[in-house]
């Protein structure tokens, strides 16, 4: 099936490169995400790589951030998003916890393989949601932990997902630990065919204080 999803992103991607290539706010963003400029993360242990998609999920992940710097001083943080209002907003909030902000790579194998190989994390944890098939799947061949925190459902998303269980179904498997933010988000979860045994509702970071 990923053969399958990845002829159709190379497709969209093609259709889609003349606007990439014209506009340069655009322009710039794409080559960062195919790895273009890309410098290996400091060499602190543990390298932790947290992903925030954009505004709404980096302010989500801001008490988690802290928490991380505090019990990982000597540690290093990683946080990557995907949308430019997403960066901005995160290197204006969390400069002083997070050692290395990077753009989310595209979901290509050469990217992917090219932004692991630099960044060499020891732990990767998406914050709600941005799934991406090329990307679980290379993270669970090299053995790096996976976690969802303050994952949430809707009645759409369900939906969905549902509908293209083939498809997401191994995505959140490959995950180690799903933290929902509701018992209805576990259930959901669940329904969709996921263990009981990675699915856990604790809430949601924007409320909650993160304890690591």
């Amino acid at each position: 099936m990923r053969l399958l999803y990845n002829f159709l992103l190379t497709a969209g991607l093609i259709l889609a490169a003349p606007l990439l290539l014209v506009k340069p706010k655009y322009r710039g963003r794409a080559a960062a995400r195919l790895g273009a400029g890309l410098t290996a993360a400091p060499g602190g242990r543990p390298r932790i790589w947290l992903h925030a998609l954009s505004v709404g999920e980096a302010s989500s992940a801001r008490s988690l951030v802290k928490g991380l710097r505090g019990a990982y001083p000597g540690g290093t943080i990683i946080l990557s998003t995907t949308t430019r209002a997403g960066s901005e907003f995160a290197r204006r909030q969390l400069a002083a916890e997070v050692d290395h902000f990077v753009p989310f790579p595209l979901d290509l194998p050469p990217s992917v393989s090219r932004f692991l190989r630099r960044l060499h994390p020891d732990l990767f944890i998406l914050v709600e949601t941005d799934f991406w098939p090329n990307f679980l799947a290379a993270l669970r061949r090299r053995g790096i932990p996976a976690l969802l925190v303050n994952g949430r459902i809707s009645a759409r998303s369900f939906a969905r997902y549902r509908r293209l269980r083939w498809l997401f179904r191994p995505l959140f498997d490959s995950f180690d630990l799903l933290s929902m933010q509701t018992a209805a988000d576990a259930g959901q979860m669940a329904a969709l065919g996921v263990s009981a045994t990675k699915v856990r509702p604790l809430g949601n970071l924007k409320y909650d204080p993160a304890s690591p």
